[in-house]
């Protein structure tokens, strides 16, 4: 989870250079012919802010994901280990109570 953190740095610090930007970062990108009608620089920032929300909500999906497995795996060892030792300390102290073959138990002889 730690990897998909710190993958998620140099991403989110280009993508908000180019969103946040006043100028145009790359001068030949302003001779390129303009689809929609944009400027340059609002295409520019409309592609940082593509690359920022978008690519940041799907690495926060990821660290959801494996966050939410661990979680499960972690909840599922430790209702095992306590199924384990509730078993074990069951299992104790009935023994200790119970008499031992051939005795009289706490009621009195057998007959």
């Amino acid at each position: 989870m730690l990897y998909l953190c710190v993958l998620g740095i140099p991403m989110m610090s280009v993508a908000a250079i180019i969103t946040l930007s006043d100028r145009i970062l790359y001068p030949w990108y302003s001779t390129a012919p303009r689809v929609w009608g944009l400027t340059p620089l609002m295409d520019q920032q409309l592609g940082g802010l593509i690359m920022w929300v978008p690519g940041g909500l799907a690495l926060w999906i990821a660290i959801t994901a494996v966050w939410f497995a661990w979680s499960r795996k972690d909840s599922k060892e430790s209702a095992l280990e306590e199924t384990r030792s509730g078993a074990a300390s069951a299992a104790a102290p009935g023994a200790a109570l119970a008499p031992a073959p051939g005795t009289a138990s706490a009621s009195g002889p057998s007959t």
